[in-house]
């Protein structure tokens, strides 16, 4: 049986608490909207979803595009209008692994729209459910994840929920935080989570692996180049590369290794002037925290105050009096902001001035395919399909067996032109793969070359 909105909002009540009288109901958001009053006498406005649990045990989500749309952004647009706290909270206490844990989904809300794809509270074309990882299991007390879309979400724990809802706010870390349009709302389907992201039904008339052979003159390189702008479109640089093998050329050089680079251990990371000053400032050990915001009050004056007590918050305790715009006192010195900063703390890697020394480390460095192989993973979670190409010039002269190792494996594919047979991934491509598409290293084990990547070789 289904977990139902009632089911969630009385779990909600008992982690907070409270029963419904003691909640503020937000009109037209059937009782799923709500003001709950916090310790610290803030306000805060929350929307709650009942999570869904697919009985197999393979999918958790928050039901964003089916569910609720309309509701949210009344509630969305009562936070911001009534300058309050934003929270989007999921709860199912009926999955084991979530029994005394909600998710809260940190996101803005023209975003989620344009994800769940939808218009006025309805469907409006392709969209996704926001989906929780299905292999995370909460664990600690506040523990911010993201999925594979990117999506922010936080797991709290019960006894932890007061804090989270007290120091923390969607709101500031919102890229815009305007008002959602519910009556005129443009849908941007960019956002597509497949169930399997390496079968995206691209249709072309070219083959996927192709190998042009010939006698020198013969118009091989002319023919790919050709088929290339044809299969890519005219002045598109972006989406191929073309590399040429060589007796030395390795499976290093084409697929990937580690590398040394070079690195910076300061503030030398940070390019602009205007940047360095600030942080020299926000480290100043000899300026007490009141000096150090008098000190920068006219730099962020013009645009940006309520991110200087953030800022602050990150490198000192102390307490200090705030200031609007126009220079009059701020109601109650920006304590939500400078709280903010403190709770965020741990998980910052704050930059310290220092010699500017630079140092050796070891990154990954992607070759020609693992490079095409990531972009044309990227845009098969897109909603606008294309193509991307590799061409290999000259491959006969290098050892191919050596240079392709086991991607060999993957050039066998299916009636789908997804590989037939996938391949382990080794440690280091996880990892690469992890950062670059987001997840855990994980969630890339086994890889597939994607019916969107085309390999053309001469």
């Amino acid at each position: 049986m289904a977990y139902t909105t009632n089911q969630a909002l009385e779990t909600l009540n008992r982690y907070l608490g409270i029963t419904d009288d003691e909640k503020q109901i937000i009109e037209n958001t059937k009782r799923r909207g709500f003001v709950f009053s916090l310790p610290n006498g803030e306000k805060a406005a929350v929307f709650v979803y009942p999570l869904v649990h697919k009985q197999d045990n393979t999918k958790n989500y928050f039901d964003t595009r089916d569910s609720g749309a309309y509701e949210r952004g009344v509630t969305w647009n009562y936070a911001i209008t009534n300058n309050m706290k934003y929270f989007c909270i999921g709860v199912n206490d009926t999955v084991d692994k979530y029994n005394d844990y909600l998710f809260s989904l940190e996101c803005n809300e023209s975003d989620i729209e344009k994800i769940s794809g939808t218009l006025n509270g309805s469907r409006n074309g392709p969209g996704n459910q926001i989906i929780i990882p299905n292999d995370y299991v909460p664990s600690k007390g506040i523990e911010r994840i993201a999925n594979k879309l990117g999506i922010y979400i936080t797991a709290v724990h019960k006894d932890n929920l007061l804090d989270y809802l007290t120091y923390y706010d969607n709101r500031p870390y919102m890229e815009n935080s305007a008002l959602a349009n519910l009556d005129e709302l443009v849908v941007d389907d960019s956002y597509v989570e497949r169930e399997d992201p390496f079968k995206t039904g691209y249709e072309s008339p070219f083959p996927r692996n192709r190998i042009l052979f010939g006698a020198p003159g013969t118009g091989k390189s002319f023919t790919i180049n050709s088929d290339r702008v044809e299969l890519l479109g005219k002045d598109n640089e972006d989406d191929y590369e073309r590399v040429t093998f060589h007796p030395d050329y390795s499976y290093a050089n084409f697929v990937g290794t580690y590398k040394p680079v070079m690195i910076d251990d300061s503030a030398e990371v940070i390019s602009l002037a205007t940047e360095k000053d600030v942080l020299a400032v926000l480290t100043d050990e000899t300026k007490s925290a009141q000096e150090k915001y008098d000190q920068l009050y006219d730099r962020f004056k013009g645009d940006g105050l309520t991110r200087l007590p953030l800022l602050l918050g990150l490198y000192t305790d102390e307490s200090f009096k705030t200031r609007k715009a126009d220079g009059s006192d701020a109601a109650g010195d920006n304590s939500v902001e400078r709280n903010h900063g403190k709770a965020i703390r741990p998980y910052v890697n704050l930059l310290k001035p220092s010699s500017g020394k630079k140092d050796i480390s070891y990154e990954y460095v992607p070759g020609p395919f693992m490079r095409m192989y990531v972009k044309a993973l990227k845009n098969s979670r897109t909603d606008n399909i294309k193509p991307f190409l590799l061409i290999i010039e000259e491959i006969n002269r290098a050892n191919v067996a050596a240079v392709f190792g086991d991607i060999f494996q993957l050039l066998d594919r299916g009636d789908d032109f997804v590989s037939e047979y996938p391949i382990q991934a080794t440690e280091d491509v996880k990892k690469y793969l992890a950062k670059e598409l987001g997840g855990d290293p994980s969630d890339y084990n086994k890889i597939k070359i994607p019916d969107n990547m085309f390999i053309w070789q001469l």
